[in-house]
């Protein structure tokens, strides 16, 4: 199941992180199935799961508005 993409405007920013084998194992599973399209994708969907979970959970739900999906207004 493939979430919208919940980031709206303004370029991606690389951050280089570690992962231990079996993760990339898994995650390089993921990608094989077709549930995502790259690493960086599983990886920057996780990391949205989380941070929504986490504000959810501590009351940040009004300064987290940047991971809501972004809405198309007609002009």
């Amino acid at each position: 199941m493939r979430l919208p993409s919940m980031v709206s405007g303004g370029a991606m920013i690389p951050v280089q992180i570690r992962i231990n084998r079996k993760m990339i194992e898994k995650i390089d599973q993921l990608v094989e199935a077709g549930v995502y399209s790259n690493r960086s994708e599983v990886i920057r969907d996780a990391t949205r799961r989380l941070v929504i979970e986490f504000s959810g959970k501590n009351g940040m739900k009004s300064e987290m508005h940047f991971l809501q999906p972004e809405v198309k207004r007609n002009a």
